[in-house]
């Protein structure tokens, strides 16, 4: 069935029915990649080949910190191929539903090689990073480390939108729109602005950098082909990102997901390690452990997803909350679930998995539900964002 024949009737039970079970299948596929991911390393670990090999790259490649790259850049790739595998069949398996066109798998693997090259270069750099740190033996090696990448993730935040090409708010009609709600929120016009996407998939509207730096961007495609109605509570629902989500949020998420999941995984790993009576005392014993750490890190993010998935998704839902008592347009934001519906049938309904484990934002049917009944101004009802408007 062809994607536009799909798009004319995503609302027929039929048609929903159809994604939903392939949307069973996709998560199916990436359960089993996520635990390829995590027992392979800990395989490795258990089984003894990791001081194996490891020994084996020492002795031959005489330095410690090239041997401990090669030898997790090894792992991390073998991982990499084992998961595109899995990918490669549900991009098959999704082909066979909405008709996309889908390349030979030596190709697809050609196509994910840099990918590949870049995420095991830095696991492999992380691999000796984690020698330091156990080698330090330090009780407290979680939170420094939990301090550092917050540190360097909130510096990266705020350098984005110096290093993304923009374009100041035009003057046309819908723009002067756009800066009128602006003012309703003390958004200042200088923070506004569109992002040129050309054919690339960009976002209709999204909130970069921290603090001083933030952008609220638009995609500037839309000025020019979205309906006004929609685009204004396209840019509603991003204010509210932009003024409540943006300035401290993410450096605390940051820090928060990274302390919890550092500490579970060195209390894990001195677990293990002390039941396995195993003396590390030296750097390369510490580095034939490391692939316990990554598989115990990456079953202790899967433990901690659930919460990062719905913080997430509540943060997105309250957006629409704000957008609506901004612009009170219910029909706009139902109109924009429907086309959104259309362009992503998957995202209509969530499985368990998808609510949990995978989703950004709440599922659309939610979101078209919501929008279809909370009308508070209508019945003199108090509003959640009341005071952020000014009237």
């Amino acid at each position: 069935m062809a994607i536009e024949s799909i798009a004319l009737n995503i609302n027929t039970t039929d048609v929903q029915a159809m994604y939903f079970a392939l949307q069973q299948k996709l998560n199916a596929g990436w359960i089993v990649k996520e635990l390829i991911a995590i027992a392979l390393p800990l395989l490795v670990f258990f089984t003894g080949w990791g001081a194996w090999i490891y020994n084996w790259l020492v002795q031959r490649l005489r330095k410690w910190a090239t041997a401990a790259f090669v030898f997790f850049f090894a792992i991390a790739l073998i991982t990499l191929i084992a998961q595109f595998a899995i990918l490669y069949y549900l991009i098959t398996m999704k082909a066979g539903v909405d008709g996309s066109p889908v390349p030979s798998f030596a190709a697809f693997l050609l196509a994910k090689a840099p990918e590949a090259v870049v995420i095991s270069s830095l696991a492999a750099l992380i691999g000796i990073l984690l020698c330091y740190i156990l080698n330090r033996r330090s009780r407290l090696a979680w939170l420094w480390l939990s301090v550092l990448i917050t540190a360097v993730a909130s510096g990266a935040l705020m350098a984005v939108p110096a290093l993304t090409p923009t374009e100041p708010l035009g003057d046309t009609p819908v723009e002067r729109a756009i800066a009128e709600m602006a003012g309703r929120v003390g958004i200042p016009v200088s923070s506004i602005a569109k992002e040129p996407c050309g054919d690339s998939d960009c976002p209709p509207g999204h909130v970069i950098g921290l603090g001083p730096s933030r952008l609220l961007l638009l995609d500037d495609r839309l000025t020019d082909r979205t309906p006004q109605d929609q685009l204004l509570e396209v840019f509603a629902h991003e204010a509210k990102h932009y003024l409540l989500d943006n300035n401290f949020k993410p450096p605390m998420l940051i820090f928060s997901i990274c302390a919890a999941l550092f500490f579970v995984t060195q209390s894990l790993s001195s677990v293990v390690l002390a039941r396995q009576r195993r003396q590390y005392a030296v750097l390369s014993d510490h580095a034939a452990a490391i692939p316990l750490v990554f598989g115990l890190g990456l079953a202790a993010f899967m433990l901690l997803q659930p919460a990062i998935t719905t913080f997430r998704v509540h943060l997105e839902f309250e957006a629409d909350r704000f957008g609506l008592e901004l612009d009170r347009n219910n029909q706009a934001l139902i109109d924009i679930m429907r086309t959104y519906a259309a362009a992503n049938p998957m995202l209509y309904r969530h499985t368990a998995v998808t609510r949990y484990f995978r989703a950004t934002h709440p599922e659309i049917r939610a979101r078209i539900r919501f929008a279809e009944t909370y009308r508070p101004w209508l019945n003199d009802e108090p509003m959640v964002y009341a005071q952020y408007f000014r009237e």
